[in-house]
């Protein structure tokens, strides 16, 4: 397994993953927006008194006021970090408390910037003991179109920045309704003091321009730009499925592939397709197996270098692995962040339980216990298939054993567990003062218990010769965790989290899948026949929530939520499409002489055919369609569970518009490409979530379509997408910010995914750097991770 040697020198220095990698920012998009040609520039403010808004004032606490350094005057922004009271409104044990903003506001009326394509400033944060250290800026509009949104995710750019020099920012908005900015400013969060943190945060600004330039941002349609080929500009593997995307109407009707000597190593035909009304072109060069690096030509056209070889995707879990342990929580992070939240705990019968470790969630520092143990196996499954690469099995398991620990320490040992706090401030390790956050959730629930058992038993196979003790502990954590499951579920039934819970999307077939999975994992390592017992009864039930019938929908194989088919299974950001599917693979071979497994096996089958389905309405960038929907709003319980901060009786005319806007298959079905979505959009974890049973189904059957359909989905996430561009910052290129306040940037953070705007069912990049779409989020790694485990499967 080859690693690029530049990669592999970072990766030493940094001790494998013991600090976090360096950013390679000249290959980013700041970097290529800060070249672009500026046709025309209009100043917004200056030291100097210049510009077409005044002086800003300060909207909250701390000071906005203009002073002189360096010779120059410019606008100062300070408050100190730690604050005596909580905001107005913002009690201490709320999710998500923090002490207010520094808010800078100018004075802005009724301007209409439609001429601009961005706003650029300059800015210099001196936060003394800040090791990332984020700034916003936001726009207001009171035109036709209003900004923010309802959700308010439009109108906002957060921007990480170097502390301690000045940092040119770009907000580039080619698409944001600004005919009557009525607002525009600056904000910072006050979050608390970290270990190193000092007293006060302290911004300047020098100027700030609005400015035209000649090729603004794409940030919508499905057609790539005119002068853009669209692949993995991360590279390939030797024998992966290749394939560009480009708009019609190059000059030619073939594509060549260089290598760097300037060699044509392939020549074909480019195909033609026509797809919702567009042209494309599609150049297939799968058959280009020699490792190199190359770049594809067309009509004049010449492409960026990539790589075939093989390694490719041992770089990006490296690069994932990075994040993973830059997100640690409890733990010192080199130049990230110190040992934190040792001060957040759980109360249950008298005990306290510190609620630290694991990963932060996201951009902000919430936990999730599900969240961390679906990890954990996404790393133990990883881990399990690259074996042969010594330092890279040994660091998944090592990344896979901090995760494993926490989901340990969250039980308190009678079915009760911590399961999530909604957090966004650093707290100083005391116990007892002001800013504890005591408000961690804790439950017992039986769908919390069933996912854990089920990785406790994954863990427990896994760790049979790494570390035999902690093997026999898993196992007997996961046989406890089932029973506690287990009797609350057949005391209370199905029952539903709440809202903010990683779970809050469950339903009863997805508590059946989990079921089967933690009783089939179970009885591997203990080989107890009540473990076969229960997999096999509630495989059946799963069976009962499956489609085999496409009379009334036009598709079968697909899954409801329930026995009765009333709502077809969904999700819009968690997802867990795959477990059904994987749950009968995983029946098919533990189980193998069970005289049910026909009947598996005929679900397996029929959700393959349900994928290869969707896969027919693909665009032509085959990234998985988000699945089949009724155009009929599930009913407003259902609908509450699975759009969190959407009202229902304000949405549910919104959901029938968006399915119509898919592809109609039989009156009333159709199927999206991107999830029906509200407040919460981002199809990263939806679409590799699809991928991974597409994968385990496709393995399972020796379906080639299936499996190579399943290991392409990872093109869109490095290039292979209408932008062009690398969604995983530090692979490929093009990659760019995203919203990752507390850990800033980092090597191998994935958003929650490209976005549609409002009810279109086209993808939507805009430059704005936002939650939830832009937000950086463990999951999308943990998603992408248990995706290049399948692939690795599959080739031996």
């Amino acid at each position: 397994m080859q690693i690029n040697t530049e990669f592999q020198q970072e990766l030493m220095e940094s001790g494998y993953i013991h600090r976090p990698l360096p950013l390679h920012e000249e290959a980013s998009l700041e970097q290529t927006e800060r070249e672009k040609k500026v046709t025309a520039r209009r100043t917004v403010w200056s030291g100097d008194g210049e510009g077409c808004c005044g002086n800003p004032v300060s909207m909250e606490r701390g000071t906005v006021e203009t002073v002189r350094i360096e010779e120059e005057n410019v606008l100062a922004m300070e408050a100190p970090l730690l604050c005596q009271c909580w905001p107005e409104g913002m009690p201490q044990d709320g999710d998500c408390a923090y002490y207010g903003h520094i808010h800078a506001a100018f004075p802005v009326k009724e301007a209409d910037w439609t001429s601009f394509h961005r706003v650029r400033a300059l800015i210099r944060p001196e936060c003394d003991g800040s090791r990332t250290v984020s700034l916003s800026m936001y726009l207001e509009n009171d035109g036709e179109l209003k900004v923010p949104d309802r959700y308010r995710r439009r109108g906002f750019h957060m921007m990480n920045l170097n502390n301690h020099q000045w940092n040119d920012c770009i907000w580039e908005f080619p698409s944001l309704p600004r005919d009557c900015v009525s607002g525009f400013g600056f904000r910072y969060r006050i979050n608390g003091r970290d270990t190193a943190s000092g007293e006060n945060a302290v911004f300047y600004v020098k100027e700030i321009w609005l400015e035209t330039v000649e090729n603004p941002g794409k940030e919508s349609g499905w057609l790539p730009e005119s002068n853009r080929f669209c692949y993995s500009t991360c590279g390939y593997e030797p024998g992966a499925s290749k394939k560009a995307v480009l708009a019609a109407g190059a000059d030619t009707d073939t594509f060549t592939i260089e290598d760097r000597k300037g060699q044509v190593c392939l020549e074909k035909r480019l195909e033609n397709v026509a797809w919702r009304g567009e042209n494309f072109q599609i150049a297939d060069f799968s058959e280009l197996t020699q490792e190199g690096e190359y770049r594809i030509c067309a009509g004049g056209m010449a492409g960026e270098w990539f790589p075939i070889r093989d390694g490719v995707l041992e770089d990006v879990t490296w690069k994932g692995i990075n994040f993973l342990f830059c997100e640690r929580c409890g733990y010192p992070v080199p130049g990230k962040h110190g040992l934190c939240h040792m001060d957040t705990y759980a109360e249950h019968k008298g005990l306290k339980l510190p609620y630290c470790g694991g990963w932060h969630d996201a951009g902000d520092m919430s936990q999730q216990t599900v969240q961390t143990a679906e990890t954990v196996e996404s790393l133990l499954e990883l881990a399990a298939e690259r074996r042969e690469s010594t330092l890279l099995c040994q660091r998944l398991m090592e990344e896979a054993l901090w995760g494993l620990e926490f989901i340990f320490r969250t039980r308190f040992g009678d079915g009760y567990r911590a399961t999530s706090l909604g957090l966004i401030r650093w707290t100083d390790g005391k116990i007892g003062n002001d800013d504890d956050a005591s408000n961690v959730r804790v439950h017992n629930h039986a769908l919390e218990n069933f996912i854990c058992a089920g990785v406790f038993a994954l863990a427990a196979e896994c760790l049979g010769d790494y570390d035999r003790e902690l093997a026999w502990r898993c196992a007997g954590a996961a046989e406890e965790d089932f029973r506690f499951a287990q009797e609350r579920y057949q005391t209370h039934g199905m029952e539903l989290p709440l809202p903010w819970e990683h779970t809050y999307s469950s339903s009863a077939a997805l508590y059946y899948g989990e079921i089967v999975t933690a009783a089939a994992r179970i009885w591997k390592v203990t080989e107890k026949e009540e473990y076969a017992e229960a997999a096999a009864e509630y495989g059946r039930k799963l069976l009962d929530c499956q489609e085999k019938d496409s009379s009334k929908t036009g598709m079968r194989g697909f899954f409801y939520r329930d026995e009765t088919h009333q709502d077809i299974i969904h999700y819009n950001h968690q997802a867990r499409e795959h477990v059904p599917a994987t749950a009968l693979v995983l029946l098919c071979r533990v189980l193998e002489n069970h005289p049910d497994k026909i009947l598996w096996e005929e679900g397996i089958r029929l959700y393959g055919k349900y994928l290869k389905d969707l896969l027919g309405h693909a665009s032509p960038y085959e990234m998985l369609p988000a699945g089949l929907y009724s155009e009929t709003a599930e009913d407003p319980d259902i609908f509450r569970l699975l759009h969190l901060q959407a009202d229902y009786e304000t949405e549910k005319d919104n959901h029938t518009l968006q399915v119509k806007a898919g592809t109609r298959v039989k009156p009333g079905y159709g199927v999206r490409q991107f999830p029906v979505w509200f407040s919460f959009r981002g199809n990263t974890a939806v679409m590799l979530s699809a991928a991974k049973g597409a994968a385990v189904v496709g393995g399972y059957l020796k379906d080639t379509f299936l499996m190579k359909a399943a290991a392409s989905q990872t093109d869109w996430l490095f290039g292979k997408n209408p932008f062009g561009r690398s969604l995983m910052y530090g692979a490929g290129r093009g990659y760019q910010q995203l919203f990752s306040t507390f850990p800033g940037t980092c090597v191998g953070q994935l958003p929650v995914g490209i976005e549609t705007d409002g009810n279109s069912d086209i993808p939507y990049w805009p430059g704005g750097n936002q939650s939830t779409y832009k937000e950086v989020w463990v999951t999308s790694v943990a998603k992408l991770f248990g995706i290049i485990a399948e692939i690795y499967k599959n080739q031996t």
